[in-house]
């Protein structure tokens, strides 16, 4: 059995007495206090985790909405450059017709 250095007898040997609980009792019970603040500490981390990672998905959603709109625009551009390129040639035969 390992012995606390807060117990009172100093002999490896001797046996426990229901005196020396009494310092365990404590330590027990500022142990569960710190591990009570550390639960806490590890829930508001997990929900500062989730806030962050929720942030960021808005921020990658947002992006992608981005892209679909510039992508929508750059094709309109692409068929209005042809429509035009069309109408151009289709002048350009005429005049020289």
């Amino acid at each position: 059995m390992t012995r606390h250095s807060t117990l009172q007898n100093d002999d490896p040997n001797a046996p426990v007495t229901r005196g020396e609980f009494h310092g365990f009792k404590g330590e027990f019970y500022i142990f569960k206090q710190e591990m009570i603040v550390f639960k806490q500490e590890m829930i508001e981390f997990k929900d500062y985790v989730y806030r962050s990672l929720d942030h960021m998905t808005e921020i990658l959603e947002r992006l992608d909405q981005e892209r679909i709109f510039t992508e929508e625009g750059l094709r309109r551009s692409e068929e209005t450059s042809q429509n035009h390129e069309t109408r151009i040639t289709m002048l350009e035969q005429i005049i020289t017709a």
